[in-house]
């Protein structure tokens, strides 16, 4: 098994396993919440404490570091089962959060590094479903974190194809400037619609990458405002402060088409304020979001049960992941965190952040944060 002879600097780390125990047959990419060069990043890895590594690293020069040969496995994706079957590579960012950039050069030589180990593997085609069913992986995927940022994650689709143009013997088009949130990438108008118009929508989606399988169907439709329009991706439309993605399908047409029989009639009902997450909280919020109105949030993660003492009923918990909730996706868009549809410590300390509480990533029984996003549910 061989590595890339696009490294310009190998450092390996002790954090990994060797050797794998399964055949390379995917790509995960990562972001390194940072503007690292391959030899800081490599300096990251370099203490067993880090219990961290990943095979590949590349900086916003587009220089490429080595950390742990393709042979063994990176401690990268916090699943065994992904790190074990993929090559994982850390991607630095030329810009912070909310859009986590990429810079032109690093993108480049990524669609080029990926397509090196795609031969060298026997990798036929770069697939990307939008879930773990494809060979291009994210790490959100396998925990709660919003790796690999926004940026990179719409970017996803366009890796592919680019990486799947050299496999086929052609040539990879250049992606042009890398910062998602200031870059040419993003435009005024596509498909008849511009930045600022309010359009009616039947369906909807978590991310700008989502495929038509994770669409989110509410019981009424939905009248928002693009505010931002990404092309190249499946969902091109951001309807709202960051409440959902959507694309021309989506749409039912301009104005407010919803009809005063489609708007749910709790949305304008009170809840108590009390500081408990119960069923009525949950209907509230699944009628202000367009969500559904069946009391639950569905799919929660057990993991976290012991951090929300303030939710006293609604939630299911199940100990794997099994698709997480559209509410909190939704509340998750409108707080300005990854929507993977998990309540946890990072999208509870943007929602306390967001509602001007203290951020300590907890729901206390009685909550504040929950106290006040009553009051804010009970506002629209």
């Amino acid at each position: 098994m061989s590595n890339s002879a696009l490294v310009n600097y190998t450092r390996i780390s002790p954090n990994r396993t060797s050797p794998r125990n399964q055949k390379i047959d995917r790509i995960t990419i990562h972001h390194m919440a940072g503007n690292l060069s391959v030899e800081s990043c490599g300096n990251v890895f370099a203490p067993s404490s880090r219990q961290a590594s990943s095979n590949y690293g590349i900086d916003s020069e587009g220089r490429v570091g080595m950390y742990v040969e393709e042979k063994d496995r990176s401690w990268c994706s916090s699943s065994g089962a992904n790190d074990h079957r993929a090559v994982t590579i850390e991607v630095a960012d030329n810009a912070g959060a909310p859009g986590w950039g990429c810079s032109e050069k690093a993108m480049n030589k990524l669609v080029e590094l990926c397509a090196d180990i795609c031969r060298r593997n026997g990798i036929a085609r770069l697939n990307y479903t939008g879930d773990t069913n494809g060979n291009l992986t994210m790490h959100k995927w396998f925990a709660a974190t919003d790796c690999p940022g926004a940026y990179l994650e719409s970017k996803f689709p366009w890796i592919a194809e680019q990486v799947n143009k050299i496999l086929s013997g052609g040539t990879a088009d250049s992606v042009g400037s890398g910062n998602a949130d200031n870059s040419q990438d993003i435009t005024q108008s596509l498909d008849g619609y511009s930045v600022g118009d309010w359009v009616t929508v039947s369906t909807y989606y978590a991310s700008s990458t989502d495929p038509i399988s994770k669409a989110i169907a509410p019981k009424n439709w939905v009248y928002k405002q693009i505010t931002k329009i990404l092309p190249g991706t499946h969902n091109p439309f951001l309807l709202g402060d960051g409440f959902a993605w959507c694309n021309k399908g989506d749409i039912r047409g301009k104005g407010d088409l919803t009809g005063s029989q489609n708007k749910p009639a709790s949305s304008s009902g009170k809840i108590t304020v009390d500081g408990l997450w119960g069923t009525a909280t949950t209907k509230k919020a699944q009628a202000v979001f367009g969500t559904g109105s069946d009391g639950i949030v569905s799919n929660q993660l057990s993991c976290y049960k012991g951090i929300c003492t303030g939710v006293v009923g609604s939630f299911q918990w199940e100990s794997t992941k099994k698709g997480g909730s559209a509410l909190i996706k939704a509340i998750q868009n409108k707080v300005g965190v990854a929507a993977d549809g998990y309540i946890g410590p990072g999208t509870i300390k943007a929602m306390q952040k967001w509602l001007g509480c203290t951020q300590d990533g907890s729901f206390s029984n009685p909550s504040v944060c929950i106290r006040k996003f009553q009051e804010w549910l009970n506002q629209q």
